[in-house]
């Protein structure tokens, strides 16, 4: 599986890439859900429109399939409030595809996650459903305004709501906006709430494959850099299985310059392409070093 390499290059790949774009749209539509109900019907709708909006070339650095540029990048979808939460959902690069007239991404999680349609259409619209407990905005008043931006790989489409309010979200569990202006720019601070429950400064156990694991970041850079998934808090690197779980054994281990692989399907080719150093037994440990 001579796929390491290129997987390990996503995971510390910037998300400034060369051939970054920034599309700014007018918010046509936001609705945002917290019903009483439970966290399960939080929802969000979103449509934002423009004739600037201008989809990546078919391979390039806003092509968020996992043939484009850098293997798909880190796309997602992300709703910053004022006051009531900021979360980023990952839009993973298996999920997307190009229609046939090639100016149109579309978006479908295959495993029930929790966005069932994002799709952006090159001097149209840009457009997200989404729905479920990953979406946790509290609503209250003062919350809008409410910034919406999409990332397919490097390209970012942005949209603030401002416009006509419909409600405000003060009743703790509607909001609803139309006719924004477009935005005058990309929210740049960076997103505070988890994606699943893994923060940005806590390190997590990602399986690479079956029978490699390495550690990454967060969950979401572990899934948008094309890994399986990320273990269960407090989950270690196992170098017997190449999985992750409540203690590591020494196994195969691969000391990359800034991070380790290990697990027994590692190669000791992909390795040394990777300018790594091979360890037949040793522990991958947090530190991103194998430890004999």
């Amino acid at each position: 599986m001579r796929h390491l390499a290129a997987t390990l290059a996503l995971l510390l790949l910037a998300a400034g890439n060369g051939g970054a774009s920034e599309s700014l749209v007018a918010g046509k539509k936001l609705l945002l859900k917290t019903p009483a109900s439970g966290a399960a019907g939080n929802r969000v709708v979103h449509i934002g429109t423009g004739a600037m909006i201008a989809v990546g070339v078919e391979g390039g650095a806003g092509d968020p399939r996992c043939v484009g540029a850098g293997g798909g990048g880190a796309s997602s979808l992300r709703i910053a409030t004022t006051g009531g939460g900021d979360v980023t959902l990952p839009l993973p690069c298996y999920g997307w595809s190009l229609n046939g007239a090639k100016n149109a991404y579309r978006y479908k999680d295959p495993n029930g996650g929790p966005c069932k349609l994002v799709m952006v259409k090159g001097g149209a619209l840009v457009k997200a459903v989404c729905k479920g407990p990953q979406l946790a905005i509290g609503l209250g008043p003062g919350v809008a305004p409410v910034s919406v931006v999409t990332t397919l790989n490097t390209d970012r489409f942005c949209a603030t709501y401002g416009g006509t309010v419909i409600h405000d979200g003060s009743d703790g569990a509607t909001l609803l906006h139309k006719d924004a202006a477009v935005a005058a720019s990309c929210a740049t601070t960076t997103s505070t709430t988890p994606v699943s429950g893994t923060t940005s400064t806590t390190l997590a156990c990602c399986i690479l494959y079956a029978g490699q694991c390495t550690w990454t970041s967060n969950d979401f850079d572990c899934i948008a850099a094309g890994g399986a998934s990320t273990g269960e808090p407090g989950s270690v690197c196992d170098g017997v299985t190449g999985g992750c779980l409540p203690t590591a054994s020494p196994g195969y281990c691969c000391d990359y310059p800034t991070t380790c692989t290990s697990g027994p399907t590692g190669d000791p080719l992909d390795c040394a392409e990777g300018g790594g150093t091979v360890y037949p037994s040793a522990r991958c440990m947090q530190d991103g070093a194998c430890h004999p």
